[in-house]
């Protein structure tokens, strides 16, 4: 009886470095877990506030958008006589010479 009560009092030299190593592993374990999860509520409060403001913009931009077709509509032909400006009978339009306008006989020997 007393020699199977001694083999389990023995201790085997390893049993300590596997402990440290368990409560290590379990420690990091818990620590990635809390990590996690506050992550994942940062991660909701930064999204409901990007709502929140998201929401703000698009009253903003309606509001913008209600006072200019607000605007636009109180503007008269008249308005524009008063300003100088005019109708137009017959347009004209201005070409910006460019490579497909250029003159074939235009001396391009010029250098910078």
């Amino acid at each position: 009886m007393k020699s199977h009560t001694k083999s389990l009092s023995i201790q085997n030299p390893w049993e300590r470095v596997a402990l440290r190593v368990v409560c290590v592993a379990l420690a990091a374990l818990v620590c990635t877990y809390l990590y996690l999860i506050i992550f994942s509520i940062t991660n909701v409060m930064t999204m409901k506030e990007a709502q929140v403001q998201s929401q703000r913009i698009e009253n903003s931009i309606s509001m913008l958008d209600t006072q200019y077709f607000n605007l636009t509509k109180s503007i008269t032909p008249e308005d524009g006589i008063a300003l100088g400006l005019g109708s137009v009978e017959v347009p004209q339009y201005i070409t910006r010479p460019g490579v497909m306008t250029m003159d074939a006989t235009a001396d391009h020997s010029t250098s910078l």
